[in-house]
């Protein structure tokens, strides 16, 4: 079971690789011929996301196990299998070399209480040192368990991160082969998500998808390229100081594959991105699955007045002169949670009969059925336009899932 008890659960490992191994992570997240320090032994440079490597690595590593090692692995009777890649940072402190032998330490650093239904976020860095014990990279990497939350612990602090309102000083277009997971999945992550069909499909995607770190790793080699042309560890000390000064965000479209479609999957990071830093400042990874329907909204606020589409009584719920301060909350509650009693009267806190009593209540208030389909989607559609209106996303009752897809970044 989680819980803070966790912090401070690690382990070791020893991450050995070669000018081959650097090779073949170059070419994973795109190098072609034309970068040819990226591609060939003589003038090699590693490209510096080569530093998450270890996190979810297999190969080179000692002791050497089939799956990546985390040390959530030491958390009595913790589930796994509803773990999603919630966030990534990597902070270099020196020029990876272009073969060595790092110690790599694991270490759950924090964890954080989502609420119960909504899962935790486990907080884990991954350091990796060089022969003299001096840091070479230390990622943190956040991870959302699904089934682990409610159990007391804090909440994750908010995102400072702002991404400025103008438009990019670079703009990079890229696009992944059909084959791309494949080959990165050979650089250590042999999750089969990634690889298997049936997998796949069991997990809800239609074909095996790309690795989030591997989109990384695209974006990354754009930036530097489009940042320093010709010139990595010649301006290393720039680039660290420009990334801790600039933070790259990012903006993922749904899952994508063809390359014919990346124009598509551009369109949408930078919509996620767009929307996100307007409507959730405090996450630095906006999902495009999470906000489509405020671009069509706002699409249709071209055409249309908002207002028209919206359910007009919603107002008669938050109305103080009536004393139904919690009944708009309790009503969007009862449809997030597709109409659960149970759940709705655990995120309301509140007696069962007392959800029933008040449902019944704002029916009588709104004039609609709530058992019928289309007045819910109405009314989930105003909550959406409320939300747009407002500036602010309140918190959703459970979490989703989201699909790794393109990057946007915004330096």
């Amino acid at each position: 079971m989680l819980n803070e008890s966790a912090v401070g659960l690690s382990l070791k490992q020893k991450f050995t690789y070669s000018w081959r191994d650097l090779i073949l992570y170059n070419l994973s997240v795109g190098a072609g011929q034309d970068e040819l320090d990226y591609v060939y032994e003589k003038g090699l440079k590693a490209i510096p996301t080569f530093g998450v490597i270890p996190c979810a690595g297999t190969f080179g590593m000692d002791p050497y196990d089939p799956q990546p090692q985390m040390p959530t692995r030491m958390i009595p009777g913790l589930r796994t299998d509803g773990t999603l890649h919630m966030d990534h940072k990597l902070v270099l402190h020196k020029p990876i070399a272009v073969k060595g032998a790092l110690m790599i330490e694991k270490v759950i650093s924090a964890v954080y209480d989502r609420g119960e239904g909504k899962g935790a976020k486990i907080q884990v860095d991954v350091i990796g040192r060089d022969e003299n014990g001096e840091p070479v990279f230390t990622n943190t990497m956040g991870y959302l368990n699904r089934w682990a939350g409610g159990f007391g612990g804090p909440k994750a602090a908010r995102s400072t991160v702002e991404i400025p309102d103008r438009k990019p000083d670079h703009v990079c277009r890229n696009g992944y082969p059909l084959n791309a997971p494949l080959l990165y999945r050979l650089t250590g992550d042999t999750y089969p998500l990634h690889a298997d069909p049936e997998f796949a499909a069991k997990c809800g995607f239609e074909r095996p998808i790309i690795h989030g770190l591997c989109s990384l790793g695209y974006a990354c080699r754009m930036m530097v390229g489009a940042l320093f042309p010709g010139e990595i560890n010649e301006s290393f000390d720039e680039f660290g100081e420009l990334l801790k000064i600039c933070q790259g965000h990012a903006g993922f479209s749904t899952a994508n594959f063809p390359l014919l479609k990346m124009n598509i999957a551009y369109r949408q990071a930078v919509t996620a991105a767009r929307y996100g830093m307007m409507l959730n400042p405090e996450t630095g990874i906006y999902f495009y699955s999470h906000y489509y329907i405020y671009e069509m909204l706002d699409d249709y606020k071209k055409r249309y007045a908002l207002e028209d589409m919206s359910v007009q009584k919603l107002a008669l719920l938050s109305d103080p002169a009536e004393d139904r301060y919690d009944n708009l909350a309790l009503l969007r509650n009862y449809l997030l949670t597709e109409r659960s009693i149970s759940s709705t009267a655990k995120i309301m806190h509140m007696h069962r009969n007392s959800v029933i009593y008040r449902l019944n209540k704002i029916q009588e208030i709104l004039g609609l059925d709530l058992n019928d389909p289309d007045v819910r989607l109405r009314l989930l559609i105003s909550f959406k336009i409320l939300e747009l209106q407002s500036g602010h996303i309140q918190p959703a009752p459970a979490s989703e899932a989201p699909s790794n897809g393109a990057f946007s970044f915004y330096v």
